[in-house]
């Protein structure tokens, strides 16, 4: 973990942490990107909406790096990354919830025909009462004539 602050933490995934700090002369873009995934990391465990620009500031002393002519460029390209990151995660929250109810459907498909098949099964079952009662009168009627 590579702390900001007191209360702020940049959380180390994988080898990231080392990378930053073994790579002194890195382009711009790679360290955008690496502190991308730590601002996300970051906001996901600390739940942050923003890193103020005396954090980035920070991030970039200890990366050896210049960083406060890059703050609007840095912000930028996280804020994009993160629209990115949180449109895969909505597509694939999506596809999830499109699978679950074409499942939903087909249980309620399945649910359907089997209580059509027990509507059919009580019609015959009613309809053999039906006789039944009929018999029963009928001989009962006969019954009568032998009393």
């Amino acid at each position: 973990m590579l702390y900001i602050s007191d209360d702020i933490a940049i959380m180390n995934e994988g080898q990231l942490l080392e990378d930053l700090i073994k790579e002194s002369g890195m382009k711009f873009d790679t360290v955008a990107e690496k502190i991308g995934k730590s601002y996300h990391t970051l906001l996901r465990k600390r739940k942050l909406d923003r890193i103020d620009d005396d954090i980035w500031i920070k991030i970039g002393t200890i990366l050896n790096i210049d960083i406060s002519q890059h703050i609007p460029r840095l912000k930028k390209f996280v804020k994009n990354s993160y629209a990115s990151n949180s449109n895969e995660a909505l597509e694939s929250r999506l596809n999830e919830l499109e699978l679950q109810v074409r499942t939903d459907s087909d249980d309620i498909l399945f649910l359907k025909n089997r209580i059509a098949d027990y509507d059919l099964m009580i019609e015959a079952k009613n309809e053999v009462i039906r006789q039944q009662s009929e018999t029963i009168k009928r001989l009962e009627k006969e019954l009568k004539k032998y009393r």
